[in-house]
């Protein structure tokens, strides 16, 4: 019996690794940049009634839906999250990134501005590149779906 597979026919492609690309959010800037703009208490406020959260993802940009799901997240999970988002640190470590970056942005994000808290993190990542979509808020996944996805395999593709 053969058993030798032609490399050729059964190789992926770059295209067919899109869903395996890692999708960073806030965790990994800097807590002291993303103080700027989100401290702890507005971070914090409201977690243990659902309304409340519901009230604050939709003030960031998430379609009421996507808010509604956000919103069951345990309070705890919400308390833990502020606070491991605002103590962690990157400090120096983008410029020893040895793997390629794109960033993706929402213009219209008030939480995290492309301009005073991600362009920088973009420019210090050796082999990064940052797009900022227009008319997005703060969650480009959610918002922008056709998009994000054009990006990633656009992304992967220029790997090859």
């Amino acid at each position: 019996m053969d058993t030798q597979m032609n490399v050729e026919e059964t190789a992926p492609t770059p295209r067919d690794h899109t869903e395996s690309i890692a999708c960073a959010t806030g965790t990994y800037f800097d807590g002291k940049s993303v103080q700027e703009n989100l401290t702890y208490d507005v971070l914090e406020s409201g977690v243990e009634r659902p309304s409340k959260c519901v009230e604050f993802y939709t003030s960031i940009g998430l379609d009421l839906p996507t808010a509604l799901e956000a919103a069951k997240w345990p309070a705890q999970t919400r308390q833990y999250n502020a606070r491991a988002l605002l103590a962690f640190e990157m400090g120096g470590r983008y410029p020893r990134f040895k793997v390629p970056g794109l960033v993706v942005q929402g213009e219209l994000d008030r939480a995290t501005p492309a301009e005073s808290q991600v362009r920088h993190i973009a420019q210090a990542i050796p082999d990064c590149r940052m797009c900022v979509l227009k008319g997005v808020n703060y969650f480009p996944p959610t918002e922008a779906v056709g998009e994000m996805e054009r990006l990633a395999e656009g992304f992967v593709e220029g790997l090859a």
